[in-house]
């Protein structure tokens, strides 16, 4: 099997199966929703949501290349943890200031990569977003996407087939030229 088609298998694969929880959470909780006395809130809220599952996608798919390439990089089980930890520890850094900012820091938030799959959807619920607005912040996002799957792809192929313990991002794309 060619390398770019399997890291595509493995983007691909992942974010559908993300995708799909994404989508079914959401659709349980309208539905939830819709059984309650704030009910009258669906129609924002939903529109919000549909947003959010969006940015989800385009964001998914560059994220999953770059978690590919982490598990390419441990020749062994045991280095998976240390490959993967410093993408799983910004990431998480970018969504806990995400889900704390206001403002002015809330609107360049929604048009960074990564932070925009979630701080665009809360200023569209709010009302804060333009119409054009949400569209740029996916513009930016699917250029994110896109950029982060060449550079996975190269480092893919650079990382998957070397044995002998881990091997860093720097040497994976040293070792494709």
């Amino acid at each position: 099997v060619p390398l770019r088609q399997l890291l595509a298998g493995k983007i691909l694969g992942s974010s559908v199966v993300a995708l799909g929880q994404n989508v079914v959470f959401a659709g349980v909780g309208l539905l939830a929703l819709s059984f309650t006395p704030t009910a009258s809130i669906l129609p924002a809220l939903s529109t919000s949501l549909v947003w959010f599952v969006v940015f989800f996608a385009v964001g998914f798919l560059g994220m999953a290349a770059l978690f590919a390439v982490a598990g390419a990089l441990a020749s062994r089980a045991e280095d998976l943890q240390h490959t993967t930890t410093p993408m799983t520890m910004v990431l998480m850094g970018v969504y806990f200031l995400t889900f704390t900012a206001s403002g002015t820091l809330e609107t360049v938030l929604s048009y960074v990569p990564v932070a925009n799959i979630v701080a665009m959807p809360v200023r569209v619920l709010s009302g804060e977003a333009a119409v054009w607005e949400p569209y740029v912040s996916l513009l930016v996002l699917a250029a994110f996407a896109v950029v982060a799957t060449l550079v996975s792809e190269r480092a893919y192929r650079g990382a998957l087939l070397q044995t002998g313990g881990r091997l860093s991002w720097k040497r994976a794309l040293a070792t494709a030229s």
